[in-house]
């Protein structure tokens, strides 16, 4: 199952992020956190595909969790979009988490929409493509009594 975490301490922010994925595809699990160490928490026992973090966070910064999240191995490539009022960060969030993208907050919520919808599709879409690979092909050779 596709899974996402929204860190944004913002209960507003977070409803409608969470109504966005949400009209995208019902079935993709929705982690909320609030600050720093509630989405450590999550992430460490959970497997996320795609992270959307506020730059500012009330006890710490945005920036700084994801620089976290990246010290992950597993962590290391999925997918990060920061969602934020401040464009002070753009550069060194993309030098630094080389993250997907950086939305400047109010942003166009049909923008959003499709920039994660066709996240999760091309995601899911890797991921069903690698586990069908895992699947072993049978081949029958049937040779003839002198064939060696």
């Amino acid at each position: 199952m596709y899974s996402i975490i929204l860190v944004e301490d913002e209960p507003l922010q977070r409803r409608v992020l969470k109504k966005l994925i949400i009209s995208i595809n019902e079935s993709v699990k929705i982690y909320e956190a609030d600050s720093e160490s509630t989405a450590l928490d999550i992430i460490k026992n959970n497997d996320i595909n795609m992270f959307l973090i506020d730059i500012h966070l009330k006890e710490s910064s945005g920036l700084d969790l994801a620089i976290k999240i990246r010290s992950i191995l597993k962590y290391e490539f999925r997918q990060m979009i920061f969602l934020t009022t401040n464009v002070n960060y753009i550069t060194e969030a993309f030098k630094r988490t080389h993250c997907y993208d950086y939305i400047i907050k109010p942003y166009d919520y049909k923008v959003v929409q499709d920039m994660i919808s066709k996240i999760i599709l091309n995601e899911t879409n890797n991921l069903n493509n690698k586990n069908n690979n895992l699947k072993e092909d049978e081949i029958i050779i049937t040779l003839k009594k002198e064939v060696i």
